[in-house]
């Protein structure tokens, strides 16, 4: 359960929810079949200077 506050829309915490999933490491397993290539992955996010891009009417 992701706790965020209430007064946003539905809509936006699905979409903060589904940021904060993507934003989660590689798992351990690609390190091990790519031998440690894919150390980073392409999504991963930092809050203070990444931003998530705003939708119209939230």
């Amino acid at each position: 359960m992701i706790r965020v506050a209430k007064v946003k829309t539905k809509k936006k915490k699905e979409r903060l929810g589904k940021a904060l999933k993507k934003n989660e490491r590689a798992p351990i397993w690609v390190y091990l079949k790519t031998k440690s290539r894919e150390f980073i992955s392409s999504r991963r996010r930092n809050w203070r200077y990444r931003k998530i891009k705003k939708k119209d009417k939230e």
